[in-house]
């Protein structure tokens, strides 16, 4: 036998490799197991961090930025240019790699729950305190669509379609939110 350089990779004794769930990618807005270039996506499983306590996440071999990720959840932000209807998303970490297909569309909208639409004054819009006529409100959502493919005021106008009456709604902004990537602001006006 000669000498030779090789790399094997063995996990340590009693360790996991990482494992997402049946249906455990999905949009962070709306829960979605559908999501959009642009969007947070959230994976769900066990396992999914290591010791270092940062995976690598990849979207058809394109690294995914995190944005935040613990043992049993990731979220992370899909990555521009996502063509086709479903997208191949894997998690390695020192204990091993797992993938799992999702389904893509150009948009996925979907409103945050809890404070995802507020009046102007930050207090959450609900049955008990409605918004009224004339009055601008503001969605926060993900999954407006690529934001490097162009302007998300157009795509949330007609995406939404807000309307009051069937009149539909004035959109003065929409564009990204000031709290993290991949989620987006937008300001609607409540028609007369």
């Amino acid at each position: 036998f000669g000498r030779g350089a090789y790399q094997i990779n063995v996990p340590p004794p009693g360790s996991n490799g990482p494992a997402i769930e049946a249906a455990g990618i999905v949009d962070a807005a709306s829960g979605f197991t559908i999501v959009s270039p642009g969007s947070v996506a959230l994976i769900y499983g066990s396992n999914l961090t290591d010791v270092t306590g940062q995976p690598v996440v990849k979207v058809n071999g394109v690294s995914a930025q995190l944005q935040f990720a613990s043992a049993t959840q990731i979220n992370f932000l899909m990555p521009s240019g996502l063509a086709a209807s479903e997208a191949t998303v894997t998690v390695t970490t020192l204990n091993g790699s797992t993938g799992a297909l999702v389904q893509t569309a150009p948009a996925a909208p979907g409103i945050y729950a809890g404070s995802g639409v507020q009046h102007s004054n930050g207090t959450q819009v609900t049955a008990a305190n409605p918004a009224h006529a004339g009055e601008t409100v503001t969605l926060t959502a993900s999954g407006l669509g690529d934001p490097a493919a162009g302007p998300i005021a157009q795509v949330a106008a007609v995406i939404y379609g807000v309307s009051g009456n069937g009149i539909p709604a004035e959109v003065p902004f929409a564009g990204p939110g000031a709290t993290a990537q991949g989620v987006f602001q937008v300001n609607v006006t409540v028609p007369s």
